[in-house]
């Protein structure tokens, strides 16, 4: 794990030395973040091709090196009526059809204009930020 002192107790050396280490793993980490972001995009472009060329030529696959490579379908729900969907979801109250994450951009909205939604509460969420000074 760390080596670092509990919190209570840490010096402004303990401090100094953590945010030295915190900024040089951050950097490191998004260098590493931006290469993999690069590769991913190679890999996506790639795959899009695949996918599109062995259902064009009707392949299900290739097998090379002993590893078989083909196309997958799996079908998936999609909502292509939004209104029919929510007045169900409302009128059935099937909240399981849900996912439970709230839009913090519609609630501001919301506050702003002075309504209160009952049963959302407020949680100070914590980070750290690193700027020129």
């Amino acid at each position: 794990m760390s080596n670092f002192p509990i919190p209570e107790n840490a010096t402004r050396d303990d401090i100094e030395k953590a945010t030295l280490l915190w900024r040089a793993l951050r950097e490191e980490r998004l260098a590493q973040e931006k290469i993999a972001a690069k590769i991913k995009e190679q890999e996506d472009e790639t795959k899009q091709f695949l996918i599109s060329s062995m259902l064009g030529q009707r392949m299900e696959g290739v097998l090379i090196d002993g590893r078989q490579t083909g196309v997958k379908t799996t079908e998936i729900s999609i909502v292509i009526d939004k209104h029919a969907f929510s007045e169900y979801v409302l009128d059935s109250r099937a909240l399981e059809l849900l996912q439970f994450r709230i839009s913090e951009s519609a609630i501001k909205e919301l506050e702003d204009e002075g309504e209160v939604v009952p049963g959302i509460g407020k949680l100070d969420k914590f980070d750290l930020f690193d700027r020129k000074s």
